[in-house]
């Protein structure tokens, strides 16, 4: 009798928050139009909502950025120059008030994220592990693990996109000196042989940054495709002909359409995030 009055109960509450969700979206459908078609609530969003809450969000933001230096101006501008940890975090967060993406090649984003800090007698280089929020990656088929590893210490996130049946990158590690690395890094035990991380296609010899972000990833709806996210959409497609060409791309045919799909992680080193 208690299990089925908890039942009921559970029930009851239950119903009542399906009836609020329902009626947030039609609130929601008439702030927008009221259309029943998704993809046009979609565009009158992006439209109407969304584009103006980015430019308030731009617009706060530049209001946290004047306050923080008003706060603060006398030991800002005493600090310049300066590259300590203490330093160089608040300078950094003041720049994303500002300008929240910041675009950099693999070769020259780990050199932007270092601080000094005293070691003995000598100044000492560190790095801002773990430290950027998300770092997002395009035509990541093309970069060699190696190269992409520094960056994405880096990072607290992840959003790799790429296409790994595009020619992968050319590496100048032959074989042996690639084993020899992973064994000397503890990435491969000294009695075990390279062919199962060849498999995986993530060593520096033949694997790029997309396959270790696969390895990493833990979304796979597609049982027929490897693991991530695919698109399977492109805006500015407007004939019949090119749609069914990129459709048929992304899934991977290509005896009729002659490209690649391409592919969409989002991923982290130890867990999922979308």
């Amino acid at each position: 009798m208690q299990f089925a009055e908890q039942s009921l109960t559970t029930a009851r509450a239950l119903r009542l928050t399906f009836h609020e969700a329902e009626r947030n979206w039609g609130s929601a459908r008439e702030v927008l139009g009221g259309a029943d078609d998704v993809a046009e609530l979609e565009r009158q969003a992006d439209l109407y909502v969304r584009f103006p809450l980015f430019l308030l969000a731009t617009h706060y933001w530049e209001g946290r950025w004047l306050l923080a230096m008003e706060a603060d101006l006398v030991g800002i501008v005493a600090s310049k120059g300066k590259n300590g940890k203490a330093t160089i975090i608040p300078r950094w967060l003041r720049r994303m008030m500002l300008t929240p993406c910041a675009v950099a090649t693999f070769a020259s984003l780990p050199g932007k994220m270092t601080y000094t800090r005293r070691d003995g007698g000598k100044w000492a280089t560190e790095y801002l592990f773990n430290f950027i929020d998300l770092l997002i990656v395009d035509e990541a088929g093309q970069v060699l693990p190696e190269v992409a590893g520094a960056s994405f210490s880096l990072a607290k996130r992840a959003l790799v996109i790429g296409d790994t049946q595009q020619i992968e990158p050319i590496s100048s590690v032959p074989r042996p000196v690639d084993v020899s690395n992973l064994r000397h890094s503890g990435l491969l035990p000294n009695d075990a042989g390279i062919d199962t991380l060849v498999d995986r296609r993530i060593c520096s010899s033949n694997g790029s940054a997309m396959r270790l972000a696969q390895q990493a990833c833990r979304v796979s709806p597609y049982p027929d495709l490897e693991k991530g996210l695919y698109l399977f959409e492109q805006g500015g497609v407007t004939t019949k002909s090119s749609a069914s060409a990129m459709l048929c791309a992304t899934r991977g045919s290509y005896d009729h359409c002659g490209e690649g799909r391409q592919q969409t992680l989002v991923s982290r080193r130890s867990d999922i995030c979308i």
